[in-house]
Parts: structure tokens; C-alpha cells; sequence
């Protein structure tokens, strides 16, 4: 029975969505943390979430359920994620570089990020390894209770309802686009054998995932100012006075720290998502859209990223001469199709059964012990992303179909940015893959 006001529901929905990403911050930064479910408490609890069964044949019932089902795991994980962000932070893993250093799993992670390759890449992995290691124990438990409050909701996993379609059907896109590429991989495999400087071929095939190999010929100096001078209509349309502005603070103040195909790439997958966050809805539309886990945004990020895929992004963005501009296309198809079958990996790398198979298909050998069954096991959002990784080809072959290549430079994109939102829910599985597929084999013939 329904003892509430729908509308009130919804902006509490919000509130609490809004604080829950701001704890998180905290967290990770070490900062004072609060109570996100202070006063509106309702949100996140088992009472609440049966209560809107009646609502379930509704648009806002089954996307108030979707969210309280999330604010519930993040009350009840509320210590234990403390814990953990406690644990990452310590100084307690040694890095045996030439003047050895003591450092947190954070700082380790952000170290490997940076690396120079080499000796210096391979003296991190081993720290994030054993480091990895150490918070597994606390991550496994994260992961059997976060199963355990989603049975007890009557769910079969902790994202069930913020999916748009069954896991089972996720995982077997997954599943496919590993087989669909696996010779386009094994092909990859050999040629990064040829230039690795790293003994690891798991390190050999992260460190690509994250384009180590393509570090010149990016803007220096990568600020909230260059998106608004590239993309001027894009960087105005949507960053919305009152929700938008802690998204854009929270995203787009926070530039890599080193530029390079990848802190490039992350820096636009940032502004697609700040753009996806940042609309402006009313409190109800935001709860029927039914999308905690964010697949909306992440799709427009996934877009954004995907621009540097093309020629003409790195002629009339960057300025790039011919050859240049196609050795870097080339670059960065080679991180994304390395980072996409991670992606894969990390959707399917849950089963212990299937990683004996998985890990050496996609990383070219085991995972070192530290890493092996315990990373990542604490992903919220992978399924999730996943699902915006297949979207986004659609989107973004649309968007192309409708402004033409350089949609990026027309103020119309800008308005179809603004008033359209990638599907999210959606009974049958999105066949991106395919699309992403035949661009990964086009840009890496």
C-alpha cells in the first residue's frame, strides 16, 4: 500500500542519488563522511521498495524500484565501503622501484596509469598485485553481500532491476563479441609481441588498454576551457544551472594528469557523461527513465570517446597531417579494442569457472595470483557499462546518419544532445557488438 507522495518520493529519490555520489567522493579522497540518507531514509529501505510492487506496471514504479533497490545496497554497504576505502588508501604495499617507496592500492593503480613502461610498469603491476591481493578478502565480502540484499529483495543479482535486459542475455553478448574477435585479437596479440618492453603479457595487454603507446601529438594541456573551445555548442547545451553544475565540477574538474591517447579519451568519455548527467528533468522523469546505474550517460560518453576512431576528428580537431592523423587512429583502435575485451572480461570474469579459459584469450596469459579471482570483483556498473558500450555504436551511427561526420561542429547536434536520451529500456539485446566489430576490424586492417 502506498502511504506517500509520488512526487516527494521522487525528489528524495534524487536527493539521496546526488549525496550517495558525494559520499563516494569522500571516500576516495579521504574527506569526512556523512549520513547521505539523513532525512529521507525511506528511499533505501525494504519497506518502501515492496510498497511500490503495486506500482510495478507503471514507468514510475518500476524505476522508483530500480532505485531504492541501488540505495539500499548503499546504505547497508555504507560501513564496509568505508572500510575498503580505508584499506585502498594505506601505505602499506612496498614499490620496489630505484628508491623504493611505501604506497596505497589508489596510489599504486594511479602509479601503473602513469608509468613509464618498462622496468618502472613492471615494478607497479607486481605492487598492484600484491596489493590487490590484500582488500580481496573485504571486496569478496562486498560482492556476497551485495548478493545476499538483493535475494532478499527477491532479485537475482544486485543490478537486476537497473538493467534493461537479463543478465543472462548481457553476458551472452559478452560472450560473442570475445568469439566474434578472437582472431582480430590473436592478431593483435602477436604484434604487441613484437614491441612489448614489459615481460608480463597481462601488463603488455593493460598498458595498451590504456594506450601507453600513443603519448605525442595530443593538447597539452586538457581543461574544462578546450572542450568549451572544441565543442562549443556541445560544451553550453546541457549543463543545466542547478543539477549540472556539481556533474560538470565533479568530471570535468578533475583533468588527467598526464596527456596521451588515453588521459585524451577519458577526458571525452568525462564530458559525454557529464553531458548525460546534467540534463534537465523533472524529479518523476528521472525516476521512470529507470537508469541508477547511469547507462544513459556512460552511452554518450562512449560517443564522445569514440570521435579520436576517426579521421577527420584528428584533421579538423587536431590538426594532424595525413599520416600522423592515421597512425593515431590506429593507436587508439588498438587501445579501445585491447579495453573492450577487458570490458568483456570483467562482465564474464565473475564465473571462477570461466576465468581459466577467459584470462589467457583476453590478457595472453594467466593473471598474476594477486589479481586472479580477486579483480574485479567489486565492479557495481560493469553490466551496466557494458550495456552503454553496445548502445553507443548505435547512437553514434545515428547522430553521423543525421549531421554528418563533423556533427561534433553543428549547433542542431548540440539540440538533439539536448532533447534526446539513448534508449534504456529495451526487452531484447542491443547487437553493437557486431557494429563495434567491424569498426575495430576496419581501423586495425
Amino acid at each position: 500500500m502506498i502511504d506517500f507522495d509520488l512526487t516527494d518520493l521522487a525528489k528524495e529519490i534524487r536527493v539521496a542519488r546526488g549525496r550517495v555520489a558525494d559520499l563516494e567522493i569522500a571516500r576516495r579522497l579521504g574527506q569526512p563522511l556523512f549520513e547521505p540518507f539523513q532525512g529521507i531514509r525511506r528511499v533505501a529501505t525494504k519497506t518502501t521498495f515492496e510498497s511500490l510492487k503495486s506500482l510495478e506496471s507503471t514507468a514510475f514504479g518500476r524505476g522508483a524500484r530500480a532505485h531504492v533497490a541501488q540505495l539500499l545496497q548503499a546504505r547497508l554497504l555504507q560501513e564496509l565501503d568505508a572500510e575498503i576505502a580505508t584499506e585502498m588508501r594505506a601505505a602499506e604495499t612496498r614499490v620496489d622501484l630505484d628508491a623504493p617507496l611505501q604506497a596505497s592500492l589508489r596510489d599504486i593503480r594511479q602509479g601503473l596509469l602513469e608509468s613509464r613502461g618498462g622496468a618502472h610498469a613492471e615494478a607497479y603491476f607486481d605492487a598492484f598485485a600484491r596489493a590487490q591481493g590484500r582488500v580481496a578478502p573485504m571486496l569478496r565480502e562486498r560482492a556476497e553481500r551485495r548478493l545476499e540484499i538483493a535475494k532478499r529483495l527477491g532479485q537475482g543479482a544486485h543490478d537486476e532491476l537497473a538493467l534493461p535486459l537479463p543478465r543472462a542475455a548481457i553476458e551472452a553478448t559478452a560472450t560473442q563479441f570475445l568469439k566474434d574477435t578472437e582472431a582480430l585479437a590473436e592478431a593483435q596479440l602477436q604484434e604487441l609481441g613484437k614491441r612489448r618492453e614489459v615481460s608480463s603479457w597481462p601488463l603488455a595487454c593493460i598498458l595498451q588498454s590504456i594506450g601507453k603507446s600513443a603519448d605525442h601529438g595530443w593538447p597539452a594541456h586538457l581543461q574544462p576551457r578546450w572542450l568549451h573551445e572544441t565543442f562549443p555548442h556541445l560544451a553550453t547545451a546541457r549543463i543545466d544551472p542547478k543539477t549540472g553544475e556539481a556533474a560538470a565540477r565533479r568530471l570535468l574538474g578533475r583533468p588527467p594528469l598526464r596527456a596521451g591517447s588515453s588521459s585524451f579519451v577519458r577526458f571525452l568519455y568525462r564530458f559525454g557523461v557529464t553531458l548525460g548527467e546534467s540534463v534537465p528533468e523533472r524529479d518523476l522523469a528521472m525516476v521512470e527513465r529507470a537508469d541508477p546505474l547511469g547507462i544513459a550517460p556512460c552511452t554518450w560518453g562512449v560517443v564522445l570517446a569514440s570521435l579520436p576512431l576517426e579521421r577527420l576528428f584528428h584533421r579538423t580537431v587536431l590538426g594532424s597531417m595525413r599520416e600522423k592523423g592515421q597512425a593515431h587512429v590506429r593507436e587508439i583502435a588498438q587501445q579501445a579494442f585491447f579495453a573492450a575485451r577487458v570490458a568483456a572480461f570483467t562482465v564474464l570474469g565473475a564465473h571462477a569457472g570461466a576465468r581459466s579459459e577467459l584470462e589467457p584469450r583476453v590478457f595472453g596469459a594467466r593473471l598474476p595470483q594477486g589479481l586472479g579471482g580477486n579483480w574485479p570483483v567489486h565492479d557495481d556498473a560493469a553490466r551496466a557499462r557494458w550495456v552503454a558500450f553496445l548502445r553507443a555504436h548505435g547512437e553514434r551511427e545515428k547522430i553521423v546518419g543525421t549531421f554528418d561526420e563533423d556533427w561534433f561542429r553543428n549547433p542542431r547536434a548540440a539540440e538533439y544532445f539536448l532533447v534526446c536520451e539513448p534508449l534504456v529500456v529495451q526487452s531484447e539485446a542491443p547487437e553493437g557488438w557486431t557494429g563495434w566489430v567491424r569498426t575495430f576490424e576496419e581501423r586495425l586492417a
